[in-house]
């Protein structure tokens, strides 16, 4: 093949591909731009001309025209690529671009444009998908004569879902197990699998009233769970005629107990590694008693865990706040604590927690028949207002 030929095969492959390619000097002046990029960006030209399609990258990138300059003797790859949202053009939808800028010699960088919607399109589809799974997994369950309250917010507020659950389940002898878990890891992924083991869980519970036996059959089961590995949960039994409370936590925070008179304790029992972390694992049971208005708050780690800050200083806190609100309406408590611990900080992980304040069945009888029959176990969508 003649060096013409070559040259031709070359402008070919340039003028057609469906790539969109423009070659920029350091100064981000245009010197060939391919069909494919300008229909790509055609919706955000507007009246510009085409030598200023850096220009125009630089408002939809920021710091594209920077890079462009940046490290002459650097051949190859100049940053990560990035994607950005174009305006759609009339009668079409919004166009998702990914942007790659690669160094070819020291004077010319050639920009990369490739159309990444339908892409965007299906990781939106399964975002959609697995919000409505994880809402249709922490519906409402009632469960007479035990007030419960709940509060649940993901990490990255924009995909909504995560691997932390909660749940209520109401078991043969009439005592009522709540749920907290936590699945190692954040947004789709983390929510099926924690599908998965919320799913799990809660069919294995009536089978196995000890809570001991209950997480050593539902480690055995996260063991061949892909994405399963360490996830943490504290399982608390309460039968709501005595107050008497059977409780495990493997691997997880601490339950916390927080009496109408503002004392607080941790619950430090029945305490081993979380699930699918070690071979033939070894679960322990803890007993305890809630008194008359006791409140029993389980939490997952992203209420108390906070960047360079030690996990006692977090739990500390915790235990100052839960103090401080120990007079709240009970259906207000898990949102003021989440509201009390974070502040306007951004979260590192999600937070999930579930609250249940037991008070004697003859204090509902005096309090009247209302009282007494209402549901008082109410668990909703991730980011609820309980209502009792």
């Amino acid at each position: 093949m003649s060096a013409a030929d070559e040259l031709e095969r070359m402008y070919r492959f340039f003028y057609l591909c469906p790539v969109g390619l423009i070659e920029v000097d350091n100064a981000g002046a245009v010197q060939q731009v391919n069909p494919a990029a300008v229909r790509m960006l055609a919706p955000a030209l507007e009246d510009a001309p085409l030598r200023d399609l850096v220009a125009v990258l630089d408002r939809l990138s920021p710091g594209t025209r920077t890079l462009v300059g940046s490290r002459p003797q650097q051949v190859g790859q100049l940053a990560a690529g990035r994607r950005i949202e174009l305006p759609a053009s009339s009668g079409c939808t919004r166009v998702h671009v990914e942007v790659q800028l690669h160094r070819v010699d020291p004077q010319r960088v050639v920009v990369l444009l490739q159309d990444v919607s339908a892409e965007h399109r299906l990781a939106e589809q399964e975002h959609r998908i697995a919000v409505e799974l994880q809402r249709s997994l922490l519906r409402q369950v009632d469960v007479p004569d035990l007030p419960t309250c709940h509060a649940y917010r993901a990490a990255a507020p924009e995909l909504e879902v995560g691997g932390d659950w909660y749940d209520v389940i109401a078991l043969p002898d009439g005592a009522v197990a709540h749920v907290v878990g936590d699945v190692v890891g954040h947004g789709v992924h983390a929510a099926a699998t924690m599908g998965q083991m919320r799913s799990a869980l809660r069919a294995l519970a009536p089978a196995f009233p000890d809570p001991a036996d209950l997480l050593g059959r539902v480690a055995a089961f996260a063991e061949d769970v892909p994405g399963a590995a360490c996830t943490t949960v504290a399982y608390a039994v309460l039968d709501p005629r005595d107050g008497r409370l059977t409780y495990a936590c493997a691997g997880h925070p601490p339950p916390l107990l927080i009496g109408p008179d503002g004392t607080t304790r941790f619950l430090e029992g029945g305490r081993t590694l979380p699930l699918a972390s070690l071979s033939a694992p070894r679960f322990a049971s803890a007993h305890d008693r809630l008194t008359g208005s006791d409140a029993l708050l389980l939490y997952t780690d992203g209420l108390v865990e906070r960047r360079g800050q030690d996990l006692d200083a977090g739990l500390d806190r915790l235990r100052t706040t839960a103090q401080s609100l120990s007079g709240a309406p009970p259906d207000q408590l898990c949102d003021l604590l989440v509201a009390d611990m974070t502040g306007n900080d951004p979260l590192h992980d999600d937070i999930c927690m579930l609250a249940v304040r037991w008070a004697p069945l003859a204090d509902l009888a005096a309090a009247g028949p209302r009282a007494a029959g209402r549901p008082r176990g109410r668990v909703s969508g991730p980011v609820v207002r309980p209502v009792f």
